[in-house]
């Protein structure tokens, strides 16, 4: 008996675990989203493009990456050739 306590005690406290950091990452996401749409920024866009970026980003520009400084990068096109 106290063994199947322990399990369904377990559940109970992994599924609070779960939906506490579901509810804060969805809470961080809509935050990031709104930002962006607020800026005037497609947040799909801005997303996308914020990993691939900051890896190589100078850590005292990061500021450039918020949505309220960020800039589409021009996208380069290698001619084709014959």
């Amino acid at each position: 008996m106290t063994r199947r306590k322990f399990g369904s005690e377990f559940k109970i406290e992994a599924v609070k675990l779960v939906t506490e950091r579901g509810s804060q990452r969805a809470a961080i996401m809509y935050s990031l989203i709104t930002t962006a749409k607020m800026n005037g920024i497609a947040p799909q866009a801005w997303l996308a493009d914020i990993p691939a970026r900051i890896a190589n980003h100078p850590a005292h520009r990061l500021d450039a990456l918020m949505p309220w400084n960020w800039r589409r990068r021009p996208v380069v096109t290698v001619p084709f050739a014959a």
